[in-house]
């Protein structure tokens, strides 16, 4: 059991952190975007 807890919290742990690296990207994409059609 405590096996099994410490994989679902880690795999918790992996999961928010994918999400915030994700969002991270997204936010930089965007800005460069926006970026670029203020240039335009």
């Amino acid at each position: 059991m405590l096996v099994l807890q410490d994989v679902l919290f880690l795999d918790i742990d992996v999961s928010i952190g994918l999400n915030t690296v994700i969002e991270t990207v997204v936010k930089r994409v965007n800005s460069r975007s926006g970026w670029h059609d203020a240039n335009q």
